[in-house]
Parts: C-alpha cells; structure tokens; sequence
C-alpha cells in the first residue's frame, strides 16, 4: 500500500500578499478593466464578484456535458468545451440580480471582472470564498475564455436550491508569480515545526501541517425554503449536527470542525490541500490508513488569512466509499505560506470585517 508523500508539488510555489496584489495591479503585470471595491483585497488573496450565470436542471444533465479538456501551458486553469444542451436558466451580468441555484443543479458562472495576464510570468489559482464553499457548492474545473473572461463549473450538492445576487464576492484569486513574490512555501521541516508551534500547537508530517477531526461531523439540513446568501443564518438553521464517529454518505457535502485552532501571524498564511497527497503512481493506489484514515476525499477549506484567529472548518466529500468518520481522524492537509515582509491588511480590519461564523471558522 502506498505510503504518505512527506513532500508536495506546491514546495518553492511562490504566492503575492495584500501588497504584492495591489503592486501588480498598479505596474500593469495584471490588469482588470472593471473598478475594484477595497473590500474585495483581502490579506492574501483578490475577491472576485458574481457576472454572468447560466443554470442547468439537473434532470438534464446525464451524459450532456463534454468531457475533453485542454491544459494551458503554465497556466493553473484550463479550457473546456461548451455543454451540449442549452440552459435551463441565465442570468446577465447585472448587480443585485437574484440567481436561483437548484439542488444538485450544474452551474457556469462567468466572473464580473476580466482579468488579463501573461501566464508565462503569472498564474492563476482560484477558489470559493469560505462563506460560499461552506453553502454546499462543489467547483468542478475552470475555464479560460477569450478577452480575459474566466468561468467556473460548479455543482450545488446542497440540498435546498440557493439564492445569489448579482455582483456579490463569490470567488477568490492567488497569483503566483514566477519571480517578484511575497511569500514561498515553507518547505523546511524544521522552519514548519516552529511556525507550527507559533500557530498554535498545529501538528505536522514532514512539510506539511495536519489538522484532525473534533467531536462532531454537520450535514446539511433540508429547508422549507431556499438559502438566501443575503440573510443571516445560524447554524442550526442550515446544518445537522452528528457526533463522531459518524458514517457518511458517498458525494453528500459535510463541514467537519477541525482541531487545532490557530493563530496566524502577519507573515504567513495557510493553504489547505483538497487531496491527500500520496506517493507512487497518483489515482492507482490509496493512502496508508493506518496513520491517514481517510480514502481519496476532496475537502474544499481553503485559505487561513493572515492575522485571523480561530477554528478551521473542511468542507468534504467522499468520492470513493462510505467511511466513519472517528474523532481525531487527520482531515487536513495544509502548507504554510511565508512572507519577506508583513500583510498590512490583516483579517478582521478596515473593509474585511468577519461577519458571522459558523464554527468559528474563516468567513
């Protein structure tokens, strides 16, 4: 059976700050023709806004989409064909609009901004914001169009249909530069055993920080009606709460409250994997579940900000087969991300005010 990578592809990736952002911005090494609001720079990353939509039912969608993808060389995106059957709904690039995501319904969204670049010094990395990964939405692959248009393929496994408006932050955007950068990744076992202790007790294996499953696994809740991304919700209104150990359904979406929390410093940054990296011929073997209990699982957490303090919350799916899940089970493979010099912009000051949380995680 295959055994854990001690290393990961993203060793010397590099990544751009709040500052190194506005810097490429402003010398032209990136360029959006579309004004910016200050609220979308964040500490680390570059908010990115709801454009066009188009919505398919899902009863459409067996066997309907092409499948054949080109990879961009140097580029972390990749161009798809179109699907093979028209809409079920669209909705133009327009503010405020609201944008109704059915259960299970595939969805193409096109961002507001175009953003131009020259992949052979720059690339792309893109995500959802937490608040919305956490809303059950599984992001399948991007897409690179003509004139600088990017577009997201994405699944809403939530089992209540979702309202989104037109405009609103849906995404976020890393640039990794190939030289000029802010930050690398901590490769250096030794540096990482000190900022693991720095962030707060984390664990790691090697290069990487681990982070383990609580007391408790939440499924999402089926509603009477839809989730409006505009309301305020408490937990208990969207989700299940389940103590471990737990069995989880193959392809439903849960929010595991992961252990430790943290505290992250002005020069880092933490990076969540969605995979767990494994050596020896990628996709043909499985993990050592001996020590790393889970099968081929996707968790969609994301970025730690600089200067947020708190809990960490993996949204995951099982794609394999059904496990159960037990307390203490690592969940979380991350990297640390350090920086030359300090985010000014940390989470939680002037226009990124974390509104409410769920679990204590990142917003």
């Amino acid at each position: 059976m295959a055994k854990i990578s001690k290393w990961h592809p993203l060793h010397n990736s590099l990544v751009m700050h709040h500052q190194g952002i506005r810097r490429a911005l402003n010398e032209g090494i990136i360029w959006i023709p579309e004004p910016l609001e200050d609220a979308q720079f964040q500490p680390n990353e570059l908010d990115v806004r709801i454009g066009r939509v188009d919505v398919w039912d899902p009863a459409e969608l067996h066997q309907r989409f092409y499948r054949q993808s080109i990879s961009l060389p140097g580029d972390g995106l990749f161009r798809k064909k179109e699907p093979s059957i028209p809409p079920s709904a669209s909705y133009p690039n327009q503010k405020d609009i609201p944008i109704i995501i059915p259960p299970r319904a595939r969805v193409e969204l096109t961002l507001h901004e175009h953003i131009y670049y020259d992949p052979a010094i720059m690339t792309l990395e893109a995500g959802f914001r937490s608040g919305r990964g956490r809303l059950g939405f599984k992001l399948d692959y991007h897409l690179v169009i003509d004139q600088g248009e990017i577009k997201f393929v994405f699944t809403n496994r939530n089992p209540n249909s979702v309202i989104l408006y037109g405009h609103d932050r849906i995404m976020q955007i890393f640039l990794h530069p190939t030289s000029g950068a802010d930050g690398i990744v901590v490769g250096d076992e030794n540096r990482l055993e000190q900022i693991a202790r720095e962030l707060g007790g984390v664990e790691t294996f090697g290069s990487y920080l681990i982070f383990r499953a609580s007391e408790e696994i939440f499924s999402y809740k089926k509603r009477e009606e839809p989730v409006d991304t505009r309301k305020e919700y408490t937990t208990e209104d969207l989700f299940e709460s389940h103590k471990l150990p737990f069995k989880v359904s193959l392809q439903d979406p849960y929010l595991i409250p992961l252990r430790p929390k943290v505290t992250v410093p002005a020069n880092l940054g933490i990076q969540l994997l969605p995979q767990i990296p494994i050596t020896e011929k990628p996709f043909q073997v499985e993990p050592d579940e001996e020590r790393f209990n889970l099968d081929t699982q996707m968790v969609a957490a994301g970025w730690i900000d600089s200067g947020y303090a708190g809990g960490i919350t993996a949204q995951a799916w099982f794609l394999k087969k059904e496990v159960t899940i037990k307390p203490e089970w690592v969940i979380g493979f991350g990297v640390a991300y350090e920086y030359a010099s300090p985010v000014k912009k940390l989470y939680g000051t002037v226009s990124n005010t974390p509104r409410a949380q769920l679990f204590g995680s990142k917003e």
